[in-house]
């Protein structure tokens, strides 16, 4: 199925940008772009749902996971089940936390932050694919202006 590209002539900027928004992150999180993207990776396909909590993880280590749920706005639940299937798959481990015995402080392993770079650079690789066709130019002031909307983004959420 394409994108509704046949959006009214009358359509707002704004309903334009949440159109192209939904078709960007639809086309992000297919299951086949996810199972092309490991495999230009050389990484084991790990499910879907993980990725962000090992983005997180990576980024935010050492982390109990109830900051990683609050981080990514998901039930701790989800987290743990996630936690668990990394850390069997050998990216990351889980220690005891100094401040508190009963909590686990979460860091990804030396192999999972391998499978997370090889992962970013094998997306990378596949952008510049998509941008071939763009000028250099064109490529600089879209990530200009995307890096514009996610602060904007950010923005308006610390306000809610």
């Amino acid at each position: 199925m394409q994108p509704s590209a046949k959006m009214p002539s009358m359509a707002s900027a704004a309903e334009e940008i949440a159109q192209v928004l939904m078709d960007l992150m639809r086309h992000h999180y297919l299951p086949r772009m996810h199972t092309h993207v490991a495999e230009k990776a050389g990484v084991p396909l790990m499910e879907r749902a993980c990725l962000p909590v090992v983005r997180c993880i990576a980024h935010h280590a050492p982390v109990r996971s109830s900051d990683v749920a609050d981080a990514l706005g998901i039930d701790g639940s989800t987290v743990s089940r996630h936690v668990s299937r990394l850390e069997h798959a050998g990216l990351l481990t889980r220690t005891p936390d100094p401040a508190d015995g009963r909590v686990s402080l979460l860091e990804v392993t030396e192999a999972g932050q391998d499978a997370f770079r090889r992962m970013h650079e094998a997306r990378c690789a596949m952008l510049e694919e998509i941008l071939a066709g763009w000028s250099k130019q064109d490529q600089k002031r879209l990530a200009a202006d995307l890096r514009r909307l996610a602060a904007d983004f950010s923005a308006y959420l610390e306000k809610l």
